[in-house]
């Protein structure tokens, strides 16, 4: 990713909408397999948002970033039962065996990112029964110039990521896609900006409290739904697995 949206992730994420919905999604799909106390490793932690989020509910929790701007601003985040460690998401300075959960929140889908080699020694570092939490953007047809911005290689499909979770090893349990009620919303403006041949290269920028509060409520009544099955559709996708 570049500096900027890194800046902007560190700036943002406590309280911006898709931020907040993505723990709450990653809250509710998790619920059933969490244990207070758990070993937890986030993966391509970035600016710490999420690490910070699992420590809260708990866990004894180890971000893994490689970029140094984003491993410091996670740092910088975490209480005294969080740590950050430099490490690629398919070389991780970590025992084999020694995680209960590994969590990835848009991770596998950069290009800098060996997908197969990634998923492999996130298995290699998960216990016998551990948790993978994988959660990543969703359909092709929604590539544009914010992928651009935070070097995509790829957007999902949910059977595309479950087959290559299940070919490095894993038990699938669950996989489904996220971001239904403001797919239209999402398709619309990425539409627009291709037609337009381009525009703002990221998503991400401060948007007005009430906005924010609306679109965030949204995600938290799709995050109450995932309780009760999956979504059929929508712009993200996120997959739970157990190593076996």
């Amino acid at each position: 990713m570049e500096r900027a949206e890194y800046e902007a992730m560190a700036l943002l994420e406590d309280e911006h909408w898709w931020f907040k919905g993505k723990r709450a999604v990653a809250r509710s799909l998790l619920g059933p397999f969490w244990k207070r106390g758990a070993r937890v490793l986030d993966v391509g932690c970035g600016t710490g948002g999420t690490t910070a989020f699992m420590e809260e509910a708990g866990a004894k929790v180890l971000g893994c970033e490689l970029n140094p701007i984003a491993a410091a601003f996670a740092c910088k985040r975490l209480g005294p039962q969080g740590a950050v460690v430099r490490g690629r998401a398919e070389a991780l300075p970590v025992r084999s065996g020694s995680m209960d959960f590994v969590t990835a929140f848009d991770v596998l889908y950069h290009r800098d990112v060996d997908e197969p080699a990634a998923i492999r020694e996130w298995r290699r570092v998960l216990a016998l029964g551990g948790i993978l939490y994988v959660s990543d953007s969703a359909l092709p047809c929604l590539t544009g110039p914010h992928d651009e911005a935070v070097h995509a290689r790829e957007r999902y499909t949910a059977q595309t990521l479950a087959s290559r979770v299940r070919d490095a090893g894993f038990q699938v349990l669950r996989v489904t896609y996220w971001n239904f009620l403001l797919l239209p919303l999402v398709l619309a403006v990425r539409l627009g900006r291709r037609a337009a041949g381009g525009g703002e290269a990221s998503d991400l920028k401060r948007v007005p409290r009430t906005l924010n509060d609306v679109l965030g409520r949204i995600l938290s009544l799709e995050a109450a739904l995932l309780r009760r099955g999956r979504i059929p559709i929508g712009s993200s996708v996120a997959l739970i697995a157990r190593r076996t």
